[in-house]
């Protein structure tokens, strides 16, 4: 294996590299690489490609880049394909999104998704008005890259600790919010996602107060293998949440948590908007190759 593919599986492992787009593309950097190095052989980049792709637990659009990169056709052709493919999916989540959450005044997100604030900057675009609630997003603080990216846009942002999230869905005083968008690093083929932990509690306090959560995310990354029943969920290292722990203390820090169909309004994808019992058939209908 080369060195430089051991160097991007670390990256992707320490968060180095992070976000799906990134894991996706790293599939892609290793495989071309390598064949620039020479090697041509199909069944040892696609050894290389599938070391990428499952360095992390819930990277199902990195998985995905394995099947289209060693399914028919030129393997460079390939990639270069992939990645247009996620370009022009990340794109057609846009004008979804704009007329679903139009009247959207108050919106609260969680953790960083690159689609989540493409989409929130060019609401404001058509609303200077438009106010976002973002998290902290603890143990590795994600949501300071949403709040830098937005304040950046000149859009008025608030942060507030995770455990504050049912407190401002709750209240209808002080910051009201409209509705909730959240990203998604993994579609299960039973309707759920998995997405940052936290994303539960939000989409729980959501039910409560009859607040709508939308799922902005790429069909390709479905996972079309897995439920809510047998995906593993990531456990990061517990130093992240206390480096200098105290030696008996067991800590668990999973990454993810797991969103039911039942909680969320709708999904908001490059088909549209579709509904979570109908998520994975559209997502196969689309993309055929995923079988």
């Amino acid at each position: 294996m080369p060195d430089y593919v051991d160097s991007i599986f670390n990256d992707v492992m320490s968060l180095k590299i992070q976000g799906a787009t990134n894991v996706a593309y790293s599939v892609i950097d290793a495989v071309r690489g390598t064949i620039k190095q020479g090697v041509k052989d199909g069944a040892q980049l696609k050894t290389i490609a599938e070391k990428i792709a499952n360095a992390r637990a819930n990277e199902p659009l990195a998985r995905n880049a394995v099947k289209f990169i060693f399914g028919p056709g030129d393997i460079e052709d390939n990639c270069e394909k992939y990645q247009s493919l996620i370009t022009t999916s990340k794109l057609g989540l846009i004008e979804p999104a704009i007329e679903l959450l139009a009247t959207s005044q108050i919106i609260m997100t969680h953790c960083h998704s690159s689609t989540t604030t493409s989409a929130i900057k060019r609401l404001w675009q058509k609303n200077n008005a438009l106010k976002v609630i973002t998290t902290e997003t603890r143990p590795m603080f994600q949501g300071r890259i949403t709040a830098t990216e937005l304040i950046a846009e000149g859009i008025e942002t608030y942060m507030i600790v995770d455990s504050a999230t049912s407190q401002f869905l709750m209240d209808t005083t002080s910051l009201p919010v409209d509705s909730v968008l959240i990203g998604c690093d993994e579609i299960l083929s039973d309707g759920s996602i998995v997405n940052k932990i936290g994303s539960l509690d939000i989409a729980l306090a959501c039910a409560k107060s009859k607040k709508p959560v939308y799922v902005m995310t790429s069909l390709l990354k479905i996972d079309t293998e897995k439920t809510s029943a047998n995906v593993k969920i990531e456990y990061r290292n517990p130093s992240e949440i206390w480096p200098d722990a105290p030696a008996n203390l067991i800590i668990l820090n999973p990454a993810f948590d797991i969103v039911d169909p039942s909680l969320i309004t709708a999904f908001i994808t490059e088909a549209g908007i579709i509904k979570p019992e109908d998520v994975s058939a559209k997502a196969i209908e689309r993309y055929n190759w995923l079988l």
